[in-house]
């Protein structure tokens, strides 16, 4: 996967998250998903545990499997301040949104 392709994925998160704050009741289990939002589940996992310690999203609980790998638990998830800080001003996230776009 590319570097662009990871952060297309840490966009699909995070916009999903910011376009969430307007809904009232949002599905999470059809929305806020790997399988959702096309990300591999290792990748979307990983990716919500890198974004959570960060401080980027909270709602997030991550569990070590019995395997060593990790499980993600999904509460109540949101967007935080933090977070919305980077999407909108990281340059990453400008050419990950242009990609999701198909725009060049």
């Amino acid at each position: 996967m590319s570097k662009v392709d990871k952060f297309k994925a840490i966009y699909r998160i995070l916009s999903c998250l910011e376009k969430s704050i307007d809904i009232e009741s949002p599905n999470w289990r059809e929305q806020f998903s790997a399988e959702g939002l096309d990300i591999p589940e290792p990748r979307f996992t990983n990716i919500l545990r890198m974004l959570s310690e960060c401080g980027y999203i909270t709602g997030i609980q991550i569990q070590q499997t019995a395997m060593g790998g990790h499980r993600a638990g999904i509460f109540d998830p949101a967007i935080t301040l933090q977070g919305l800080e980077y999407l909108s001003g990281n340059p990453n996230m400008e050419a990950a949104r242009r990609a999701a776009q198909g725009i060049k």
